[in-house]
Formats: C-alpha cells, sequence, structure tokens
C-alpha cells in the first residue's frame, strides 16, 4: 500500500475505515456488482459509489485523502501538549494539582490560541495515553466507626430480641424512554416495546419486615403524604409487639415533618435514620435488585411492569426466608461499596435506638 502512498494513514483515527475502502473499490473494479459488495462489507451503496468514482478519477491514493473539515489538534500541537501534560498544573499558574479535561481545554486556549470542546480535550488526552479513573477515599478512623455502627443498626434492627423492625423505602422502575429499547428475552422476541409520554415506569413504596414479610404499593409521587399512607398501611401488618423500630434513609418524603411527626407518634414506630451514601446497608434493597431482575426487560409497556411487580411481591406477602437468604447475599456482595457515611450521626442513632454506645459490636452477624 504504500506504493500508492497512503500507508501513513492507516494507524490515524480517520484512516481506519482505509482498508474497508480499498477492498470495496477493487472488488467493484474487478467486475463484482455493486449491490453485493455493499452487503457484504456493510456499507450503503452511495459511499461504495463514491469511492469508486474517486479511485476512477485520482487512482486508489486519492481515497487516502482527508475530507472535512482539518483537524484542530495538529500532530506538533499533541506533542507540545504531552510535555506540558508531564509537567504538574502550578508551573503554568493553575490552582490545581491534576490535569483534568476543562483544564485542558482552558490551557489549549491559552497556551495555543485552539478553542475546542470538552469533548475534544477528552479525545486528546486519551490518544496522549491518559485516562479517567474514578477516585477512591480512604476511610478516616471516625468513618469506619460509623460504618461498623451503621452495620450493628442493621444486624440488630434484623434480628430483634423484642418487638418489630421494618425497613422502608422507595423504588422507580423505568422502562426504556423515547428513542431506546429493551433487551427481551428469547419467548418476546420480536414484541412491540410501546412508548408515550416522558416516563414509562412505576413508583413503589415497599416494607421488609425483620421475618422475610414484604408489602409493596404503588404511588404517584414520593410525598409526605404518599409516605403517611403507606405506613399506614404497614401498621395494619404489624404485630402487637412493641417497639416498632423502622429503618429508613434521609429521603425529603422521610425527613418531613409531617411523616416524622406521624411516625413518632403514639403506637406508631421508632425512626432510625441511615446516615447518607449508606443505602446498600438496608436490606430492602436486595428486594428491589431481586424485583428489577426478575421483571424488567420481561415486559414492554408500564402497565405490564406494574402487574408483574405487584405479582411478584404478593408471593412474600408473608414471612419468608429464602426472600431473607437472597437479601442477605445481596448485602455480602455490596459491602463496602459505594461512597462512606460521615460524621457521628449514626453513632448517636444507634445509641438512641439500641442503648448502646454505637461501637459496632454485632455487626459481624449482619
Amino acid at each position: 500500500m504504500s506504493e500508492f502512498g497512503i500507508a501513513t494513514h492507516l494507524g490515524s483515527p480517520r484512516g481506519a475505515s482505509l482498508p474497508i475502502k480499498l477492498a470495496a473499490a477493487i472488488a467493484v473494479e474487478a467486475g463484482a456488482s455493486k449491490r453485493r459488495v455493499a452487503e457484504y462489507l456493510h456499507v450503503s451503496r452511495r459511499s461504495l459509489g463514491r469511492w469508486v468514482a474517486q479511485v476512477r478519477a485520482g487512482g486508489l491514493a486519492e481515497l487516502a485523502v482527508q475530507r472535512g473539515r482539518p483537524r484542530s489538534i495538529t500532530p506538533d500541537v499533541a506533542q507540545a501538549l504531552a510535555k506540558d501534560l508531564a509537567r504538574n498544573p502550578w508551573e503554568f499558574g493553575y490552582n490545581e494539582r491534576f490535569w483534568f479535561r476543562g483544564l485542558v481545554q482552558a490551557h489549549l486556549l491559552a497556551s495555543y490560541g485552539l478553542a475546542v470542546s470538552r469533548e475534544t480535550a477528552g479525545r486528546v488526552m486519551r490518544g496522549l495515553g491518559y485516562t479517567f479513573q474514578r477516585s477512591v477515599r480512604n476511610l478516616t478512623p471516625s468513618e469506619l466507626k460509623a460504618r461498623r455502627a451503621a452495620a450493628a443498626i442493621v444486624s440488630a434492627a434484623a434480628r430483634p430480641a423484642s418487638g418489630e423492625s421494618w425497613f422502608e423505602d422507595e423504588a422507580y422502575f423505568e422502562l426504556a424512554g423515547a428513542g431506546g429499547g429493551r433487551w427481551l428475552s428469547p419467548d418476546r422476541a420480536g414484541a412491540t416495546v410501546n412508548f408515550s409520554g416522558p416516563r414509562r415506569g412505576c413508583l413503589m413504596f415497599g416494607a421488609l419486615r425483620h421475618d422475610g414479610l414484604f408489602l409493596m404499593e404503588r404511588r404517584d409521587a414520593a410525598t409526605a403524604a404518599a409516605t403517611i399512607d403507606f405506613l399506614r398501611l404497614v401498621l395494619l401488618h404489624a404485630g402487637p409487639d412493641r417497639p416498632l423500630r423502622l429503618v429508613w434513609d434521609n429521603a425529603s418524603c422521610h425527613r418531613a415533618r409531617a411523616p416524622r411527626q406521624w411516625a413518632e407518634g403514639p403506637d406508631a414506630f421508632l425512626p432510625v435514620f441511615l446516615p447518607t451514601y449508606c443505602s446498600e446497608l438496608n436490606p430492602i434493597e436486595g428486594v428491589w435488585d431481586l424485583l428489577r431482575r426478575d421483571c424488567l426487560g420481561q415486559v414492554t409497556d408500564a402497565a405490564e411492569l406494574e402487574t408483574a411487580l405487584l405479582n411478584r411481591a404478593a408471593a412474600w406477602a408473608s414471612p419468608n426466608a429464602e426472600l431473607l437468604s437472597v437479601v442477605r447475599a445481596y448485602g455480602a456482595r455490596k459491602a463496602g461499596a459505594g461512597r462512606r457515611p460521615r460524621g457521628e450521626r449514626l453513632e448517636r442513632s444507634a445509641e438512641r435506638v439500641f442503648g448502646g454506645n454505637g461501637d459496632g459490636k454485632g455487626a459481624a452477624h449482619a
């Protein structure tokens, strides 16, 4: 290929399809049908006709001519930028410790007069061998203590010595949006995926009791009124033993004054708020994960989805040891994942609810 003066283009991003162009043009010139060549190479007949015309006008080398808008980042600029990125941003007067897309974008404008987008800056960095890696925060002793206390709360609530423990949460099950799709099982191959409206799915309120009983109802929105209404349903299924511990997260519908006052009323619940970014410790997350795996992808509209969810949850309307085993397995997989809780709120919550000192004892039983 070097005899046509195009060997140097094979490794470039814009010359990635050059071998296909060459093969297509040579095949057509050799007498092959354009239709069959286009089908075999998975290209359009219009593109194939354009390549053949270019070859007939200027030879095979014409396929290597770069067309369209010229590159904003030339090889010389890329080489100079690589040297800049090897240095600390402080040396250029930037108050940053590391290079990132926005900073590279500003540096290209300030040092080279090139106005590029953040996406282009990212492509240049990847082309120079840089990869994006999310940072993992090292936990402080206080955060490690809070994490252990969170596990102690869940462990104590999951095996209460007296009373009952309920784990409450909300989850939105969403189907594909406009222009999207859905992976369907083989038995539903060819089914039509309908779409109407900006969102397609349903919001579910759920509560899991420590013995595996699960309640779930659909609500239109996660509001304070909807929360109180669902807690009334939970109270109807609660036994006579007290206290009734209610473990949930810091969602606004939980922190609102009305549900808190109602939940803390006589003969109601004792709320236990998990710290921020500790949602994976709530056992009900394992139920949501199971429902998503069982129901999403098996239906094509919101009405079918709601019916499938409610039918699946109906099997757990009584104490269910099998569901608890699935939930515990999910918790074991998610242990230590995600962002960590902050501060000492968890220790104070453990001390208030369980009378302990929040030292995390019992976490090994979670």
